[in-house]
């Protein structure tokens, strides 16, 4: 699997270094953000695969950058955790469009799991996309010298556009 560009927006610095090092370990890109208007600034800047995101943060809590990746229409997958939950509020967030929720404390390999199977659906449906000619931006190509551009419009050569 690609490394996914993973944005971690935790306040709890000392589970936001163990998550950090542990996903950096399993070969995600880790960009680790402590508030959650500084990681809602990042998405706005940046594209990331993924994001891992506690629910209750200063600044912005995780249904914001939620929020925001709906309604950019993102092609990122958001997990929420929180210390702070019900089933009533995992369901309400997969309904707000969340890949997932996990309740703390969890493990770390369920995070693994987790993540590695929201990349691998990921995977599948810009394939999928893909195949039915729709363009598809990921972060690999967003940062890459015009890519998507290419996907979009296809190369210019001296005979014009192909």
């Amino acid at each position: 699997m690609d490394s996914s560009r993973l944005l971690l927006a935790e306040d709890d610095e000392a589970l936001a270094s163990l998550l950090e090092e542990y996903l950096l370990e399993a070969g995600y890109s880790v960009v680790v953000y402590k508030r959650g208007d500084t990681a809602l600034a990042a998405l706005q800047q940046g594209c990331f695969d993924l994001v891992l995101s506690d629910v209750v943060m200063p600044g912005a809590d995780g249904l914001s950058l939620l929020a925001y990746v709906q309604e950019q229409k993102l092609d990122t997958l958001v997990l929420l955790m929180t210390g702070y939950s019900g089933i009533e509020d995992a369901l309400s967030a997969v309904e707000q469009g969340a890949y997932d929720f996990v309740s703390k404390p969890f493990q770390l390999p369920e995070i693994r799991v987790r993540l590695d199977n929201a990349a691998r659906y990921q995977q599948l449906m810009r394939r999928w996309r893909e195949i039915n000619g729709e363009v598809v931006i990921t972060s690999e190509s967003k940062n890459s010298n015009g890519l998507a551009a290419v996907k979009a419009y296809g190369r210019q050569n001296s005979g014009g556009w192909q």
